[in-house]
C-alpha cells in the first residue's frame, strides 16, 4: 500500500480496518523549501493555507482517511497525551491553531478519527492494539523522548482500552539518524538514568559531544514497557541524509516543511 506519497509497514497493511503511513515530500503542491508535501500551516512567506490543505487532501485520499476529520495536535515537545474521539474529529485538520493544545500523543479506539503527528528530524511513532481496536501516534523528539512519551502512550492503551502490552505493535517513522543526531553533554547527560553513555550501540562521544541514537533508546523504552522484541520496528530512514525524500529541520536550518504519522480506522 506505499505510495510516493508515504511509506507504511506492509504487515500493517494486512490489519483490518487499518490505514497508516509515514509521509515523504514527495507528491505535493507546495513550493520553494516546503516542496512538496507540506503539511504543516503556513510558517513562511513561500507557503499558503491552500497548498497544505490540498497536500492533506492527496495523502488522505492515498490512504483513505478523510483530511477533513484528521485529529492533529499544537505540539510542544513535551509528553502530554490525549484521548481523543468522534467529537474531537477535524481538530487541527484545517488550521494549525485548532489542534489539540500542549499535546504531543493522540490514542483512540474510534473509527473515523485518524490521528496525526507532525515532525521535520523527531520521530513520528505509530501505535496498534488490533484487538482492542485501538491506535496511537507520539512525537518524539530528543525531549519527549527523555520523557519517556512512548512509554506513557503504551500505558494509557492499556488504561484506558483494556489492551496488554503483549498486543501492542510499534512503528518507528523517519527521523534523524545515529549519525546525525549530534547534541552536546548536557544533553546526553538528561538520559544517564536510561541508557548507559557508554554503551556505543546507543551513544557515542566524539569530540567533546554526543551521538545519541533515538530509534534505539525508544524501542528499549517499549520493551521495558513489556512489548515483544518482534512487535517494534522501524523504518530506519534518516530525514537528515535523504533530502529528495525528506524535509528536515536541522540539515535545512529550520526553513523546511513537516512530515507525518498517520493512523487511524477506517472499518
Amino acid at each position: 500500500m506505499s505510495s510516493p506519497l508515504f511509506l507504511s509497514l506492509p504487515h500493517w497493511n494486512q490489519i483490518p480496518g487499518l490505514r497508516h503511513g509515514f509521509s515523504t515530500r514527495v507528491g505535493g503542491v507546495s513550493e520553494g523549501p516546503y516542496a512538496a508535501l507540506n503539511l504543516k500551516y503556513p510558517t513562511g512567506e513561500n507557503e499558503t493555507f491552500e497548498a497544505v490543505r490540498e497536500n492533506r487532501h492527496r495523502l488522505g485520499q492515498a490512504l483513505e482517511l478523510d483530511a477533513s476529520r484528521w485529529v492533529a495536535c499544537r505540539q510542544c515537545h513535551g509528553a502530554g497525551i490525549q484521548t481523543v474521539d468522534a467529537s474531537h474529529a477535524g481538530r487541527g485538520a484545517l488550521s494549525q491553531e485548532a489542534g489539540l493544545p500542549e499535546t504531543d500523543g493522540l490514542i483512540t479506539a474510534d473509527s473515523q478519527v485518524p490521528l496525526l503527528i507532525q515532525v521535520a528530524d523527531c520521530l513520528p511513532i505509530l501505535l496498534v492494539a488490533p484487538e482492542v481496536h485501538a491506535v496511537g501516534a507520539v512525537h518524539a523528539g530528543w525531549r519527549g523522548t527523555q520523557a519517556q512519551i512512548l512509554t506513557r502512550a503504551i500505558e494509557r492503551l492499556c488504561a484506558e482500552f483494556g489492551a496488554e502490552p503483549a498486543q501492542i505493535q510499534v512503528a518507528i517513522g523517519p527521523g534523524i539518524g545515529f549519525e546525525q543526531f549530534e547534541v552536546g553533554p548536557e544533553v546526553a547527560e538528561a538520559f544517564a538514568d536510561q541508557i548507559d553513555l557508554n554503551d556505543s550501540r546507543v551513544a557515542r562521544s566524539k569530540g567533546g559531544k554526543y551521538h545519541l541514537d533515538l530509534v534505539e533508546i525508544n524501542r528499549r523504552q517499549a520493551l521495558l514497557a513489556g512489548l515483544s522484541p518482534a512487535a517494534i520496528w522501524s523504518l530506519d530512514r534518516c530525514t537528515v541524509s535523504e533530502p529528495e525524500l525528506f524535509f528536515s529541520f536541522r540539515r535545512d536550518s529550520g526553513v523546511t516543511g513537516r512530515l507525518g504519522g498517520l493512523i487511524g480506522w477506517v472499518d
